[in-house]
């Protein structure tokens, strides 16, 4: 909140304001037709999940699913997004709740594993420069970015090396998916973080390397894990304003990020309204599942058992 108030002081609107006239509708439209283009990465998470789970949805309505909840997710909740909504129009069509269940575990992990990949990438081989104020420094960022490249592929091995075991919580069963999988999350998830990355630098001056763009959002997500505000409201825009600032002026920053939200957030929101009405609308009647509406109880001391 402190970062937030610091950098509201320091806007200049009329600045702000001349930079938003600036961009043009041309250029506003190009960068909604990018948004859009990368939208359709993350609705391919749904595919990886049908892969996973061999449910028989088509695949055109699992990319239409997949878009919604992603859109929800990023707007709203991840609950709403992710959870529920997979919930409402997968049900609707015949696919079991511990199915759905693993879609969406499958789902919002492919994003994250993104995350971690290209996070430990630009952290260990170019990190950016941050605020001397900031705890974090070169040789943190460096070794922050040795442990994530060690995550992914620890998954990658456990992936590789744990076919036929599962897990079980709460009474829904997950297993490892199969090394291809889990390499089309790593491609689909950094796909993703990528196009956010590459919106946001369309509207940004063309002296601001990509790395670092890539890396102010990749904090952002960092401290979006503990400022749970939905869509990371000022928490992207504070840490894009002390990582991108000081090079290319505040004012430049605030005014791509303005733009940014609506072309990534409002708009595709708007739309995955329209989407998921229309899936609703076309639900086949009488095919929801009625015996798998809710999670079972969570048995004392059996809630984790690996087979």
């Amino acid at each position: 909140l402190a970062l937030l108030a610091k950098g509201v002081q320091q806007l200049d609107w009329a600045e702000i304001r001349h930079a938003l006239s600036a961009f043009g509708l041309q250029r506003i439209g190009l960068g909604f037709g990018l948004a859009l283009l990368v939208l359709m990465i993350p609705s391919s998470y749904d595919l990886i999940g049908r892969r996973y789970t061999a449910h028989q949805v088509p695949a055109a309505q699992c990319m239409s699913i997949g878009f919604s909840a992603y859109a929800f997710s990023m707007s709203v909740s991840a609950l709403l997004g992710s959870w529920w909504a997979r919930v409402r129009l997968y049900q609707s069509r015949g696919v079991p709740l511990r199915k759905i269940n693993r879609i969406a575990v499958v789902s919002v992990l492919s994003g994250w594993l993104g995350l971690l990949l290209l996070s430990g990438l630009v952290f260990t081989w170019q990190p950016p420069p941050l605020p001397s104020s900031w705890p974090l420094h070169t040789a943190v960022l460096r070794g922050l970015g040795l442990g994530l490249l060690a995550l992914c592929a620890a998954y990658l091995w456990l992936c590789h090396h744990s076919q036929g075991r599962s897990w079980r919580l709460r009474g829904a069963k997950f297993s490892c998916p199969s090394l291809p999988l889990a390499l089309a999350q790593f491609v689909a998830g950094s796909g993703t973080w990528l196009g956010m990355s590459a919106v946001l630098a369309f509207f940004l001056p063309d002296k601001v390397p990509f790395t670092q763009v890539m890396a102010a959002l990749f904090l952002s997500a960092g401290a979006g894990l503990v400022v749970r505000l939905p869509a990371g409201v000022g928490v992207i825009e504070t840490v894009c304003i002390a990582v991108l600032g000081p090079q290319v002026g505040v004012s430049a920053v605030v005014a791509a990020l303005v733009v940014y939200r609506v072309l990534y957030y409002l708009l595709p929101l708007l739309l995955a309204l329209a989407v998921y009405a229309l899936l609703e609308w076309r639900s086949p009647a009488g095919s929801t599942t009625h015996q798998e509406t809710a999670l079972p109880p969570l048995e004392p001391r059996k809630a984790w058992s690996l087979e």
